[in-house]
Parts: C-alpha cells; structure tokens; sequence
C-alpha cells in the first residue's frame, strides 16, 4: 500500500477510535437521556412554540433571544418536518450528541501550540464531554458553547481543513459565543493569509452582520433581561463565576495554584520559542471571551454555562505546561502534577450525577404528546421540572405529523 494510502488509513482509524471513545463516554454519563429523551427550556418555549406557532420555514428565518442559532433552528426544522411530534426530543437528543462528538473530533484534528502528539490531542478532545455541567448535556439550547470550545481550538490549529471550515460556519451561526474567538484570529490572517483562513474571516464577517442585526432587532424590541445598565454590578461577580468550575472548597483550593503554575510554564515555554501571538490567543482570547459572555449574559450574572470553552481552554495549557518534558525534575511539576489527578478525581465522581436537570420522576416529552387530545391545544410540560420552575409549550390543535395524518 502506498504511505500516503497508509497514513490515511492509520488516521481515520485513529480518529475512528476517538469517535468510539467519545461515544461511549456521552452514552455512560447517562444512558436515559438517549432512551428516555426530554426538551431542554427555551428548546420547547422559545425555538419549538415558535416553529408549531409561525411555521416551521417562517421561524427558521426569524431571530429569538438576540442571537441567530442556526442548529437549534435546523434540529427544531427537522423534527417537525420528518418525524411525528412526539418523537421531537429524541432528534434533538441525538443531533446534540452527534454535535458532542463532531466537537471532539474537531478538536482531536487541530494540531497547534497547545498540543501535537495523539495522546495530548485525545485528552483534549473529551474535555469537553468530562468538564461540561449537566446544564450543558445533550440539549440543542447550549449547543453554542460546545461550538464554542471546538472555534477555540480549530482556530489555534495550524492547518484547518474542510470539516473544520464547516463546523465553524456552524458555530459562528448558533449563538454568538464563538464570535468572541475572531478578534484574535484576524491577527493570525494578518500575519498568515492562507486561503483557508481568509475563507473563515469571510464565513465569520459575515456570521457577525447576522448576529449584529439579530441583536439591533432584540434591542428593539427591549432586549429584557440583557444589556441593562442596572445589571453592571453583578458583572465583576459574574466574571468570577463563569470561570469557576468547581463549587467545593477543596478543589477550590488546588485549582488557583494549579492555574499559577501551569500559565507559568505555559507562558515561559511560549516565550523561549518567541511565539507571543500564541501567548496573546490562548491567555488573552480566554479572558476576552470570558468578559464578553459575561456581559451578554442574562443579567450580566454569567454562569456555569457560559464557561465551558474557558474550563477546557484552561484544561488544555494545564496538560500542556505539565505534560512537557523538563531538564530536571520541579518540585512546581510535581505540586501541579498532584493537584491535577486530585482535581480529575473530583470531577469524574461528579460526571454522572445529572440528577439537577434529569429524573424519570418528570412528565416525559413522548409520554405528554401521545396523551393530549389533538383536537385542543395542549400544554406540554418541558425539562427542568424544578421548584419554582413553569417550563412548558403550547402546542396548537392538530400539530404534528401524527395529528395531522388524522
């Protein structure tokens, strides 16, 4: 076999593992999920009322939220227009999977500053799965924060190839987090100019009129609950808690010295080799993506939810900095090394606990749909199901496939 044949082969079978990996990963988290699906908040209230009340095509060029989310609208589109009503939340269930793992798989494809080898990259590509909340898991409404933290690596990456250009056309068209990502990446094409990356400043210029024009249209309309100068003093706080991804004082504790001494490195390493952008885009596009989300937020109070690409970028330069090979051993290393087992320990014995956003104790999406009388609009209740939460969805008289073939 030629070695051009054989190095294609021995890399889709690398990534082919990647993918299986991944997969069993978000299955193991939690397997009801996927046999027992539900819809996630504004996933029902906002993006599928809207779809069953103006139409499926009309509201797929209409903006909620003040952003455009391309795949919440494609998932929503497809599930109306292909499968009966009931069964809605297992497509937009298993379409934010195959999201997860594209977004492992992007990131298991850039090969950058912030790692080379295929042990480092497969680290970093379940990232994502192992540190995202519950609140991020297996629904289409947070799908812009795993594009996301896929934009933070792709963009890092030094060669981009087609499947990567597509899943950033994607993600700069879901929500506006990734966006925050370009102001750094046009450095890069200031510097690099390749066909590949003037083809992505285009797809992102033109994602950002977009959401620009989304946003002027929320403002319009009074952007409730967002850009409010009152919510100015819950910004610094906000700041703070978006990067915390931790809650127990103990892992609080070791993971601040674990960041001082990883950015040490990190920052000492890049330094020796001259590479200042690549200081400036890992460091400063973290920051600034943590200070944008914050201030686009509901409130401006942040949230968990805001943080993942932050929690992997993080992630990422602490494997880095303690993953390099050293002249001599550091008792820095080995104090980093120790806290980060310690701190992934933590983190594992909470990736299966999804009891705050799941419980087969909740009204079922499937359950609801087949019950209601189709000649009446019906109230369908949504996830989360949680005290003083009232989550749930209008659907008109005679909507759905189903209803309709009567």
């Amino acid at each position: 076999m030629p070695a051009k044949l054989l190095t294609r082969a021995e890399r889709n079978l690398d990534i082919g593992y990647v993918a299986l990996i991944a997969c069993c990963l978000i299955f193991a988290r939690n397997p009801s999920f996927f046999l027992s699906p539900r819809l996630w908040a504004e996933e029902g209230t906002v993006f599928l009322e809207s779809a069953l009340q103006e139409g499926g095509f009309a509201s797929f060029f209409s903006q909620h939220l003040g952003y455009y989310s391309l795949f919440t609208k494609l998932s929503i589109l497809g599930g109306i227009s292909l499968f009966p009503l009931e069964y809605m939340a297992f497509v937009t269930t298993a379409l934010s999977g195959l999201l997860q793992l594209c977004t492992s798989l992007a990131i298991y494809t850039s090969i950058g500053r912030l790692g080379e080898g295929k042990l480092l990259r497969l680290a970093f590509s379940l990232l994502p799965i192992i540190l995202s909340t519950p609140e991020h898991w297996l629904n289409t409404i947070n799908s812009q924060f795993w594009l996301a933290t896929g934009t933070f690596f792709i963009l890092n990456s030094r060669k981009i190839n087609i499947f990567q250009i597509a899943y950033l056309l994607l993600a700069f068209m879901t929500g506006v987090t990734s966006l925050f990502f370009l102001p750094y990446f046009f450095i890069r094409l200031f510097k690099e100019k390749s066909p590949s990356l003037k083809a992505i400043a285009s797809i992102g210029l033109i994602s950002f009129i977009i959401q620009l024009t989304s946003l002027v249209s929320f403002i319009q309309t009074g952007a409730e609950g967002r850009f409010n100068p009152e919510s100015t003093t819950n910004f610094i706080e906000g700041t703070v808690v978006t990067i915390m991804q931790f809650r127990k004082e103990v892992a609080i504790t070791l993971f601040f010295p674990l960041i001082a001494i990883a950015i040490y490195y990190f920052a000492r390493d890049l330094f020796k080799k001259g590479d200042f952008i690549g200081l400036l885009y890992t460091l400063g596009a973290l920051f600034t993506y943590d200070v944008l989300a914050v201030f686009s937020s509901l409130g401006m109070s942040g949230g968990s939810r805001y943080g993942l690409p932050i929690y992997c970028g993080v992630a990422a330069i602490i494997i880095n900095a303690l993953s390099q090979k050293r002249s001599k051993t550091n008792i820095l290393i080995l104090v980093g090394k120790s806290f980060a087992v310690i701190l992934l320990i933590i983190k594992l014995t909470e990736f299966f606990d999804t009891s705050a956003v799941y419980s087969a104790k909740w009204p079922t999406w499937k359950g609801q749909v087949q019950a209601r009388d189709c000649k009446e609009s019906a109230e369908i209740f949504i996830f989360p199901r949680i005290e003083g939460s009232n989550w749930e969805v209008t659907i008109p008289a005679h909507s759905g496939v189903g209803c309709r073939r009567i």
